[in-house]
């Protein structure tokens, strides 16, 4: 496809376009492939990906899906920094820690891709930090 003034004025936003449809239709070169689909208005052009998405705020940010089991649409994708995509990977864990009023023990839940968990239940807030970490 011949670059156009549009493409090159835009350039950060084409080239993300670009990687998402290399992403979506060459599975055998993406790690990140899991049957992910691609919107069909963002299909037919780049113009309505830029129209959807708009000019991306930073060098920095590049397009993110906010839901990770959902595929690339204006719904479903933000621009975002590598900070909040890190937050946002499937395997991301995090912690809650708080005291059960009833016992006193502090409870340690974690959520993984979305499920929440039973991490334990310590007798100080210094033994449920030092196994886990401070959440």
């Amino acid at each position: 496809m011949a670059e156009t003034p549009m493409m090159k004025l835009h350039r950060q936003e084409y080239i993300s376009w670009c990687a998402i449809r290399q992403r979506v239709s060459n599975p055998a070169k993406s790690k990140y492939y899991r049957g992910v689909k691609l919107c069909i208005r963002w299909q037919i052009s780049f113009e309505f990906f830029l129209e959807d998405m708009g000019k991306a705020p930073s060098p920095m940010h590049t397009v993110d899906r906010k839901d990770n089991s959902l595929g690339y649409s204006k719904e479903n994708c933000r621009w975002a920094t590598p900070k909040e995509q890190a937050n946002n990977r499937t395997n991301n864990v995090r912690y809650n820690l708080h005291q059960e009023e009833s016992s006193g023990m502090w409870i340690v839940r974690k959520t993984l891709n979305g499920r929440r968990y039973n991490a334990g239940r310590y007798a100080t807030r210094e033994l449920a930090v030092l196994i886990h970490g401070e959440p």
